[in-house]
Parts: C-alpha cells; structure tokens; sequence
C-alpha cells in the first residue's frame, strides 16, 4: 500500500511539472508572435511614411493694365492691378477683376500642389461672357471720356474737336490763317483770310475690345465743308492769273479708330465730291501799227473733283 501511494504521488509531480513547461513554452511562443507582429506593424509604418505625399501650396500671379484694378480671389480683395507670389492650397479658387463696381474678369482656376500659374488678365477679357464684355467696354469708355481734341487729315484738315452721345458724334475740323498780295488791282483781292471748316456726324457702328484692353470704334458718317484760300498761279501762257479759290466738299466715310498708351488714332477713307470756283484776272494785248494796249476782264470759273481719299486722325480724350 505504502509502495502504491508514493507512486501515484511521484506521477502527479511529474504532471505539475510536465504542464508547468507547456505553459512556458505556450508564453514563449505567444511573446514570440507579438515581436513579429509588432516588427510587421512597424515596418508598414516605416513605408507609410515613405509613401505619404505632403501637399505643397500653390503660387499665383495676376496681372491686368488697368491702373485702377482691383484683383479678387475667394472673395479676398487686393487693391492693386497686379499680384505676385499669392500662396494658395491647392483646387479651385474663384478669380475676379473689379474697377470700381465693373468686373472686367471672372474665371474658376484649378490650382495643382506646388503649381505656379500666371493669369494676364489684361489679353483675356474678350474671352469672358458677353455681359462681362459689356461692362469691360463701358468702365473704358467711362476712363477715356466723351471729349476729344486733336488734328484730322482729310479734305478739310486742320485742328480737331470731337463730342459724343452715346453712339453718335460730332466732329468739326478747321484751320484759318490770312494772306495779301500787292499786285492785284482791286483792293477787295487784298488782305483775303484763308480759312477751312468741316462738319461731320460720326455713328459709331461697333466698339470692340482688343489686346491689351484697346478699345476698337468702327464708324461710319457724313460731312461737309469749305475752303478757301488766295492763290496767286498763272496759266501756262501767263495771260490768266487764278487767285481766291473756294472749295465746297461734300463727302461720306467710314473707318477705325483705337486706343493706344497715348492718345487715340483714326484710319479710314472718304469719297468725296469737291466744287471749286476761282477767279480768274485775264490779259489780253491787242495792237495796231506801233500802237498797242491791255485790255483786262475778271470772271468765275467752276469745276468739279470726286475721288476716294485716305483719312488719318489722332485725338487726346477727356
């Protein structure tokens, strides 16, 4: 019995000691497990962090010739015409041009991450939406005025002054200035004024934006003017003299006229009907024998001229 009992006791020592060695292990392999997991873990860290994009701001710049433009983006104003090194995130961002209350630009711009784009406002307002247009027009018209003054070159020239209303104009163009002659007979030939003066009516036909903000006017209209001058010019056969020639000039045109950083120029054509009458001094000699003397009559000729003729202008608005 006594030889039984310490044999089961021995077995049941043998048991405690055989699971006391699994657990062991079991811990070792579980510890074992978690160091390769968390080696695993941070692994995939280390390569998240080599593979993560970090978003750079984008840079824009925006550059219009209007001097009293304001640029506008995300509704954030910056008094000035021209903007440099903006910083934004990258997407879309709204862009807007503003003198005064007009917008002369509006556009959506997608931004990429370390973009820069520059926008010229000032050579892409004719793409913009008509009313935009409208209103582009408008604020020039506004800056540049109604009121114009300048010299034409035409078949009256001389100094120039332009007004408009709206579409409509009109332009008077003259010079004057005085001249004598000694040789004529008559007092009344003496001393004469010499003097031009021309009338037109301008419709404007269309206004057009071109590059760098210009304003286009194509035109159409009609004029009339004198002018007259004393002229002293002998025939070919020195028997007739000319002088006192006056020129009525009926004429209808049309052209182009545009803005430049100074002043505004005009290029276009006219064609004309001129009537001119001049007085004419005859001499004539008759003869008899060894006697001779001149006998002298005065009298009006007329004529006509038509032609098409080239038209310059340039103007000073205000």
């Amino acid at each position: 019995m006594f030889i039984l009992k310490n044999s089961l006791l021995l077995i049941f020592v043998m048991l405690l000691s055989t699971v006391s060695q699994a657990q062991d292990v079991i811990q070792n392999i579980e510890n074992a497990n978690i160091v390769v997991k968390s080696g695993n873990d941070f692994s995939s860290k280390e390569q998240a962090q080599d593979t993560v994009d970090i978003s750079k701001p984008a840079i824009l710049n925006v550059i219009n010739n209007l001097k009293k433009a304001k640029i506008i983006v995300n509704g954030n104003v910056y008094d000035q015409n021209r903007l440099f090194n903006l910083e934004l995130e990258p997407g879309s961002h709204f862009l807007e041009v503003k003198v005064k209350k007009d917008i002369v630009y509006s556009k959506i711009i997608e931004l990429k991450s370390g973009q820069t784009l520059s926008v010229d406002t000032s050579y892409k307002v004719g793409g913009v939406a008509k009313s935009v247009q409208k209103k582009a027009v408008k604020t020039i018209k506004k800056r540049r005025g109604t009121t114009a003054f300048g010299f034409q070159l035409q078949s009256v020239s001389g100094i120039s002054i332009k007004k408009y209303v709206g579409p409509l104009g009109i332009q008077v163009t003259g010079f004057s200035s005085s001249s004598s002659y000694d040789d004529y007979t008559s007092s009344e030939y003496t001393d004469d004024s010499d003097y031009g003066l021309n009338c037109r009516i301008i419709f404007n036909l269309k206004e057009k934006l071109l590059f760098g903000n210009s304003l286009a006017r194509y035109y159409v209209g009609v004029g009339y003017g004198v002018d007259t001058y004393d002229n002293n010019e002998w025939s070919y056969s020195f028997d007739e003299e000319y002088y006192n020639t006056y020129k009525e000039v009926a004429q209808i045109f049309m052209g182009v006229e545009f803005d430049l950083p100074v002043g505004s120029y005009s290029f276009g054509f006219e064609y004309r009907i001129k009537d001119i009458t001049r007085d004419v001094y005859s001499l004539t000699t008759y003869n008899w024998d060894s006697y001779s003397y001149d006998s002298t009559y005065e009298r009006d000729v007329t004529s006509q001229e038509q032609g098409i003729l080239l038209n310059f202008g340039y103007h000073f608005y205000f």
